[in-house]
């Protein structure tokens, strides 16, 4: 049978090797788990920068938008400006004559482009060639035409 040393000496043993294979165990088991805290540590981190770049975005557009509603007011101020000036330096009747006419032509642009995109003959441009091949520099084009609105950009009259 087994003395009381030789008893004592395999419970030593055993314990010493229980030790060293629990040692291993926590280094290989405590790594894994100080690695998962350091990349939540990480994600914090980067949702933490995303708010804050979030936040910065938001004020950019905030800002710009209040700059953009003075540059229109300003603009309409200075509009209002050159209005009263003329009506009080210039003739009073090409004042108002042109005051007229800015307020019609305001009111007959936005007409002008609805009536023409309501037009059905009216059709964009192709980009591609009614024959096969490709477009060429004078497709469509007459000599004449060209020649009449050459003469007419540079101010000359044709016979």
């Amino acid at each position: 049978m087994l003395t009381l040393t030789s008893l004592i000496i395999v419970v030593l043993i055993s314990l010493a090797i229980g030790a060293v294979v629990g040692g291993l165990c926590v280094k290989a088991f405590g790594s894994q788990e100080q690695h998962s805290r350091e990349l939540e540590d990480r994600l914090a981190k980067a949702e933490s920068q995303l708010k804050d770049y979030q936040t910065e975005v938001t004020q950019h557009f905030l800002e710009t938008t209040k700059l953009v509603n003075t540059l229109t007011q300003n603009y309409r101020d200075l509009h209002d400006h050159f209005a009263q000036s003329s009506l009080k330096l210039a003739n009073t009747d090409i004042s108002r004559e042109f005051l007229e006419g800015a307020a019609k032509g305001i009111q007959t642009k936005g007409s002008e482009q609805a009536s023409t995109l309501a037009d059905p003959g009216v059709m964009p441009p192709k980009d591609w060639s009614p024959n096969k091949g490709t477009l060429s520099e004078s497709f469509g084009l007459k000599e004449e035409e060209d020649d009449l609105l050459m003469a007419t950009v540079h101010g000359r009259q044709t016979q």
